[in-house]
């Protein structure tokens, strides 16, 4: 199995993004390594879907394992990178 690429620098209030992997048998079944890092207020769903509003900024590294649903069970780990950087405030 080969987990799809993220890269993104969230500039935006919520942070949506779906994280794929390819091969083995479906459904897969994604969870955050511990210690856990993710940025605080960001969720990673057992679908794979990493969403939720950033509370902090700054980089966060977080490592996540994805299994598929065969007999033997396949699994495949990553580390990701993700920077949660401050919204520009607008003045008029």
């Amino acid at each position: 199995m080969d987990i799809g690429q993220v890269r993104c620098s969230p500039q935006f209030r919520r942070l949506t993004k779906q994280l794929e992997a390819s091969g083995g048998v479906q459904p897969y079944s994604w969870t955050v390594l511990t210690p856990v890092t993710l940025p605080p207020g960001v969720t990673l769903s057992s679908a794979g879907l990493l969403s939720g509003p950033p509370s902090s900024i700054g980089s966060f590294s977080f490592q996540v394992q994805v299994a598929d649903s065969g007999a033997p069970q396949l699994t495949q780990t990553k580390t990701f990178s993700v920077t949660i950087l401050e919204l520009p405030e607008i003045t008029t």
